[in-house]
């Protein structure tokens, strides 16, 4: 099975994701997004961080909300490869389908970025510029989660209680609201129950799967 991974939703066509000043920088953006948050980082920040001159930082992108929609991105294509692999052994249908569910829980719980990407999205309700960048990847993502799904489930997909767009915008909802809670909950403690409950709406949804 490969990952379900999708080509980066690029602005400017000359960006070469695989090239060493790109991948430099936006490893960049990821230290500095993670240690100062979006409001606390700047672009000047960034390309001290990496290295560069600030020219050369806005010839690969065009503005901070273009940079921060690629650092998204690889994040959430590295939970994308990381589920995956986790059930690369497994046969399509429901069974694959927990142990997808299982193998997200474990990234999210090990993915110390999940509050800050969550902010970004609080914070596009009330930035245009943030915004526009937040609908595209809201897109992306749910693109991304439909081909998981039709991956991971195979001809059972057709059979599943909902849309595919329905359940990929229920799971983007959880990612979001996992962020935000964890931000808030240094124990966890509700988080873990939340990801729990979840499963069992999950469980519940697959087993239909098995029904004649």
């Amino acid at each position: 099975m490969t990952a379900a991974v999708l080509p980066m939703p690029l602005f400017q066509g000359h960006l070469d994701q695989d090239a060493e000043p790109v991948k430099n920088i936006l490893s960049a953006a990821e230290r500095c997004l993670w240690r100062s948050g979006y409001g606390g980082m700047s672009i000047r920040d960034v390309a001290e961080e990496a290295g560069v001159s600030k020219s050369l930082l806005h010839y690969h992108f065009r503005s901070k909300e273009h940079l921060l929609l690629e650092v998204q991105v690889g994040v959430y294509n590295r939970l994308a490869a990381h589920v995956t692999d986790a059930v690369r052994s497994a046969e399509p249908g429901s069974e694959r389908g927990l142990l997808a569910f299982d193998a997200l829980v474990e990234s999210l719980r090990s993915v110390p970025e999940l509050p800050v990407l969550a902010e970004l999205q609080t914070r596009a309700l009330s930035n245009p510029k943030l915004r526009t960048h937040a609908l595209r990847m809201r897109e992306y993502l749910c693109n991304l989660i439909e081909e998981m799904f039709a991956s991971i489930l195979g001809p059972e997909m057709e059979r599943f209680p909902m849309p595919p767009r329905v359940a990929a915008d229920l799971l983007l909802g959880l990612l979001v609201g996992v962020g935000l809670q964890s931000g808030l909950d240094e124990d966890r403690e509700r988080t873990d129950a939340t990801l729990g409950g979840f499963r069992v709406l999950v469980a519940l949804a697959l087993g239909e799967l098995n029904k004649e």
